[in-house]
């Protein structure tokens, strides 16, 4: 039996979170559901053949393309022209060290989605996102006597809260630079922060935000290694050699705290999933966005699945997905 569902649609990156069954507030492709249907059934009936690295975390068994038609990738790498690092395999994830930013890479973010439950019995859904975005190579930091309104980072940051009971959701975003101090991540841990909204720690991890009366101050600790996707530490987006990203998931984080909603104080306890994702000029020009979809399953297993979508209506044969078994293989 599947118990929750995560996703996100790129375009409008606020996400929702619900438990199968349950009313659902936000949106979702429904396209892609035939299509996640048949490769989540081919995942979850293939036999393993997973690689681990126990030191740095665990790759995962990998899908192959949603795609229909199947072709080999074009091996002609297409110029990263702002300097910036593209990822590119072979690349070793060492945590928690690879939890903190990677500013040499142009784009970067934090993704946690999760369902929680208060002693009463309502459920929740909420995801808080910090994106970093650099505008130059190297991250140049100031030198004397420029402004201190002048940065090299952009924190966009995203905060959403389903109540499933009452049937509500909301969102929120925020926008912080670098400058002033407004947006940051460190590069030696995992701290990430816009404004007053933050995540921080390894062990446990930390989180909070607040917005319009609703607020999320929570816990997390990891009850699984990481899970890499992809090959060789790489995670494809398309056929050139730049069109790809490093990333990795923690798929079973148990979450506790305080959830605030219209003003009311609710101590909640569930379950959570962070993305961990970065990577240069991943998308090429002929894409319009992705669908990304996540399931929990009561086996303590997990499924990944992401639909990368073309302009033209079709899907990137590099569409793919991990499953995440229930030791973290």
């Amino acid at each position: 039996m599947l118990i929750r569902r995560l996703w996100r649609v790129a375009g409008d990156d606020r996400a929702s979170a619900g438990t199968l069954g349950a009313p659902i507030h936000g949106r979702f492709v429904a396209a892609c559901g035939v299509a996640l249907a048949i490769l989540a059934s081919q995942l979850l009936t293939a036999p393993a053949a997973a690689r681990s690295s126990p030191a740095t975390g665990h790759d995962v068994q990998h899908a192959a393309s949603i795609a229909t038609t199947s072709s080999k990738p074009v091996r002609t790498r297409r110029e990263v022209g702002s300097g910036f690092i593209p990822a590119t395999a072979p690349f070793q994830f060492v945590f928690p060290r690879d939890h903190a930013a990677h500013l040499g890479y142009q784009s970067e973010w934090w993704y946690y989605t999760g369902h929680v439950r208060a002693k009463d019995g309502r459920r929740f859904g909420y995801e808080l996102t910090f994106f970093r975005v650099g505008l130059k190579p190297g991250d140049p930091q100031l030198r004397r006597g420029e402004s201190r309104w002048r940065g090299n980072e952009l924190y966009p940051a995203h905060f959403a809260l389903t109540d499933e009971s009452g049937k509500t959701f909301v969102h929120y975003e925020r926008f912080a630079r670098e400058a002033l101090g407004a947006g940051s991540a460190s590069t030696k841990n995992l701290n990430v922060r816009v404004d007053d909204w933050f995540v921080r720690g390894d062990g446990p991890m930390q989180m909070h935000a607040r917005a319009g009366g609703n607020a999320i101050t929570f816990s997390q600790v990891s009850e699984k290694p990481p899970a890499i996707h992809g090959h060789d530490g790489v995670s494809k987006k398309g056929p050139c050699l730049s069109c790809a990203s490093h990333y990795y998931s923690l798929t079973r984080l148990h979450t506790t705290g305080t959830l605030v909603v219209n003003g009311q104080s609710l101590a909640v306890d569930g379950l959570s999933w962070m993305d961990h994702e970065f990577g240069s000029d991943e998308l090429q020009k002929n894409q319009a966005g992705w669908d990304w979809f996540a399931l929990q399953l009561d086996d303590k297993r997990e499924v990944m699945l992401y639909r990368l979508r073309q302009k033209d209506g079709s899907v990137t044969p590099q569409s793919s997905g991990s499953v995440v078994g229930s030791r973290g293989d």
